[in-house]
Protein backbone atom coordinates (compact mmCIF):
# COMPACT_ATOMS: atom_id res chain seq x y z
CA UNK A 1 0.00 0.00 0.00
CA UNK A 2 2.94 2.34 0.57
CA UNK A 3 3.59 2.28 -3.20
CA UNK A 4 -0.01 2.91 -4.31
CA UNK A 5 0.40 6.70 -4.51
CA UNK A 6 1.39 8.64 -6.54
CA UNK A 7 -0.27 6.71 -9.33
CA UNK A 8 -1.25 7.82 -12.85
CA UNK A 9 -4.54 5.91 -12.54
CA UNK A 10 -5.57 8.03 -9.51
CA UNK A 11 -4.16 11.52 -10.15
CA UNK A 12 -6.77 12.98 -7.78
CA UNK A 13 -4.78 11.60 -4.81
CA UNK A 14 -2.39 14.46 -4.15
CA UNK A 15 -0.54 13.17 -1.07
CA UNK A 16 -0.41 10.24 1.33
CA UNK A 17 1.09 10.91 4.75
CA UNK A 18 1.87 8.13 7.21
CA UNK A 19 0.52 8.99 10.64
CA UNK A 20 1.45 5.70 12.30
CA UNK A 21 3.02 2.42 11.19
CA UNK A 22 4.01 -0.60 13.24
CA UNK A 23 4.68 -4.30 12.99
CA UNK A 24 2.69 -6.28 15.54
CA UNK A 25 4.11 -9.15 17.61
CA UNK A 26 2.48 -11.65 15.23
CA UNK A 27 4.09 -10.01 12.17
CA UNK A 28 1.24 -7.92 10.77
CA UNK A 29 2.06 -4.51 9.28
CA UNK A 30 -0.49 -1.97 10.51
CA UNK A 31 -0.57 1.52 8.98
CA UNK A 32 -2.67 4.65 9.42
CA UNK A 33 -2.40 7.27 6.69
CA UNK A 34 -4.05 10.54 5.77
CA UNK A 35 -4.76 11.03 2.08
CA UNK A 36 -5.20 14.44 0.50
CA UNK A 37 -7.44 14.18 -2.55
CA UNK A 38 -9.14 16.37 -5.08
CA UNK A 39 -12.84 15.62 -5.43
CA UNK A 40 -13.64 15.74 -9.13
CA UNK A 41 -17.29 16.77 -8.82
CA UNK A 42 -19.02 19.25 -11.10
CA UNK A 43 -18.30 22.88 -10.23
CA UNK A 44 -22.00 23.78 -10.06
CA UNK A 45 -22.56 21.05 -7.46
CA UNK A 46 -19.59 22.30 -5.45
CA UNK A 47 -21.04 25.83 -5.50
CA UNK A 48 -24.56 24.61 -4.71
CA UNK A 49 -23.39 22.90 -1.52
CA UNK A 50 -20.59 25.38 -0.70
CA UNK A 51 -17.88 22.73 -0.98
CA UNK A 52 -14.24 22.81 -2.00
CA UNK A 53 -12.43 20.23 -4.11
CA UNK A 54 -9.76 19.39 -1.48
CA UNK A 55 -10.81 16.41 0.63
CA UNK A 56 -9.07 14.32 3.27
CA UNK A 57 -9.48 10.59 3.83
CA UNK A 58 -8.12 8.44 6.64
CA UNK A 59 -6.88 5.01 5.62
CA UNK A 60 -6.18 2.09 7.96
CA UNK A 61 -4.30 -0.82 6.41
CA UNK A 62 -3.41 -4.20 7.87
CA UNK A 63 -1.18 -6.63 6.00
CA UNK A 64 -1.02 -10.17 7.35
CA UNK A 65 1.76 -12.00 5.45
CA UNK A 66 1.19 -15.32 7.22
CA UNK A 67 -2.42 -15.58 6.07
CA UNK A 68 -1.77 -13.62 2.85
CA UNK A 69 -4.49 -11.07 3.58
CA UNK A 70 -4.53 -7.29 3.27
CA UNK A 71 -7.42 -5.21 4.62
CA UNK A 72 -7.95 -1.52 3.88
CA UNK A 73 -10.52 0.66 5.65
CA UNK A 74 -11.00 4.20 4.30
CA UNK A 75 -13.22 6.95 5.74
CA UNK A 76 -13.77 10.52 4.69
CA UNK A 77 -12.70 13.22 7.13
CA UNK A 78 -13.85 16.16 5.01
CA UNK A 79 -17.61 16.78 4.88
CA UNK A 80 -18.33 14.07 7.43
CA UNK A 81 -21.07 16.25 8.92
CA UNK A 82 -22.85 16.03 5.54
CA UNK A 83 -22.08 12.43 4.74
CA UNK A 84 -19.91 9.58 5.86
CA UNK A 85 -18.34 7.26 3.33
CA UNK A 86 -16.63 4.13 4.53
CA UNK A 87 -14.93 1.71 2.16
CA UNK A 88 -13.59 -1.69 3.15
CA UNK A 89 -11.43 -3.70 0.74
CA UNK A 90 -9.94 -7.10 1.44
CA UNK A 91 -7.26 -8.68 -0.74
CA UNK A 92 -6.41 -12.32 -0.19
CA UNK A 93 -4.90 -15.25 -1.99
CA UNK A 94 -7.54 -17.11 -3.98
CA UNK A 95 -8.41 -20.35 -2.14
CA UNK A 96 -8.17 -22.50 -5.31
CA UNK A 97 -5.42 -20.76 -7.29
CA UNK A 98 -2.47 -19.24 -5.40
CA UNK A 99 -1.56 -17.15 -8.47
CA UNK A 100 -4.84 -15.22 -8.20
CA UNK A 101 -6.01 -12.58 -5.76
CA UNK A 102 -9.55 -12.50 -4.42
CA UNK A 103 -10.76 -8.93 -3.82
CA UNK A 104 -13.90 -8.05 -1.89
CA UNK A 105 -14.99 -4.46 -1.62
CA UNK A 106 -17.90 -2.79 0.09
CA UNK A 107 -18.97 0.75 0.84
CA UNK A 108 -21.35 2.35 3.31
CA UNK A 109 -22.63 5.80 2.51
CA UNK A 110 -24.69 7.76 5.03
CA UNK A 111 -26.01 11.22 4.14
CA UNK A 112 -27.21 13.56 6.91
CA UNK A 113 -29.95 16.16 6.61
CA UNK A 114 -29.96 16.30 2.84
CA UNK A 115 -30.62 13.55 0.42
CA UNK A 116 -31.52 13.09 -3.20
CA UNK A 117 -29.03 15.00 -5.32
CA UNK A 118 -26.11 14.91 -2.87
CA UNK A 119 -26.64 11.25 -2.02
CA UNK A 120 -26.84 10.34 -5.71
CA UNK A 121 -23.67 12.34 -6.38
CA UNK A 122 -21.68 10.51 -3.72
CA UNK A 123 -23.07 7.06 -4.52
CA UNK A 124 -22.80 7.66 -8.27
CA UNK A 125 -19.05 8.25 -8.18
CA UNK A 126 -18.32 5.10 -6.21
CA UNK A 127 -18.41 2.43 -8.98
CA UNK A 128 -15.95 4.43 -11.09
CA UNK A 129 -13.68 4.95 -8.06
CA UNK A 130 -13.75 1.21 -7.28
CA UNK A 131 -12.66 0.39 -10.83
CA UNK A 132 -9.88 2.99 -10.68
CA UNK A 133 -8.72 1.66 -7.31
CA UNK A 134 -8.45 -1.85 -8.74
CA UNK A 135 -6.55 -0.54 -11.77
CA UNK A 136 -4.23 1.37 -9.44
CA UNK A 137 -3.42 -1.82 -7.49
CA UNK A 138 -2.79 -3.67 -10.76
CA UNK A 139 -0.45 -0.83 -11.78
CA UNK A 140 1.47 -1.19 -8.49
CA UNK A 141 1.76 -4.97 -8.90
CA UNK A 142 2.96 -4.59 -12.51
CA UNK A 143 5.52 -1.97 -11.40
CA UNK A 144 6.81 -4.27 -8.66
CA UNK A 145 7.04 -7.19 -11.09
CA UNK A 146 8.96 -5.01 -13.54
CA UNK A 147 11.33 -3.82 -10.81
CA UNK A 148 11.92 -7.41 -9.69
CA UNK A 149 12.65 -8.50 -13.27
CA UNK A 150 15.06 -5.57 -13.76
CA UNK A 151 16.83 -6.47 -10.51
CA UNK A 152 17.20 -10.09 -11.61
CA UNK A 153 18.75 -8.97 -14.92
CA UNK A 154 21.29 -6.69 -13.22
Amino acid sequence: MWLKYPNPILPNVLAADVLKRKVTNDGRLVSHRMLSTEWLASQWIMKLFGLTNRCYVTEHTEIDPRNKVMKVLSRNVTYNSLCQVEEIATYQQHPKDENLTLVTQEARIVVYGISGLFENLVAGTFPDNVAKGRQAMEYVVASLASTATDAELS
